[in-house]
């Protein structure tokens, strides 16, 4: 059994017990040690979440491409407001999505924010790669494409690479248009 440093968790090398563990986090009040253990979870399995300016980015698209598609402007201030997100982050994301040429933007009374490509153009893990493209691998060996801790490959690295397979797939085959 082994201890992860500044954590309350042991980390053990079989999963049945780290479950058992993760099956008592409710019990855990302090808010401190959530976000400890959900790190230290993502860490232990290699799985890492969309980043939240990802996950701003793709509803921005949307409310882009849905008020486009009506003809109203859009404002990055109309923008902040409906998706109830500060004001200065949004623009580092739209800031973000114009340099790699998904969005225009326009300044003065009648700018806004308007897609440069079709709304069927554009898919999630487009948008994703934009801001975490090391947040959809499942596992640290997959990523890198070589087996863990220099061992042979394992029979689960197959099976996770598969998963990755689909999941890279679905990912690009949802696009903006098919979110609205």
């Amino acid at each position: 059994m082994y201890y992860l440093p500044y954590s309350i968790m042991p980390l053990s090398d079989n999963l049945k017990d780290y479950c058992l563990f993760l099956f008592n986090l409710n019990s855990l009040k302090c808010k401190f040690y959530k976000a400890i253990i959900n790190i230290r979870i993502k860490n232990f399995l290699g799985i890492s979440m969309i980043t939240r300016e990802a996950d701003y980015a793709i509803r921005a698209m949307i409310l882009s491409a849905i008020y486009q598609k009506s003809g109203e402007p859009l404002t990055t201030t109309i923008l902040a407001e409906k998706m109830e997100i500060p004001y200065r982050f949004l623009r580092k994301i739209m800031m973000k999505l114009r340099e790699t040429g998904y969005i225009d933007t326009k300044k003065g009374k009648f700018g806004g924010v308007k897609l440069k490509k079709k709304a069927n153009e554009i898919s999630v893990l487009d948008i994703i790669n934009i801001f975490s493209s090391s947040s959809i691998f499942l596992n640290k060996c997959i990523k890198e494409s070589k087996p863990c801790d220099g061992r042979k490959e394992c029979k689960l690295h197959k099976e996770l690479t598969n998963i990755q397979t689909d999941l890279h797939s679905k990912l690009s085959s949802i696009t903006v248009d098919k979110l609205i």
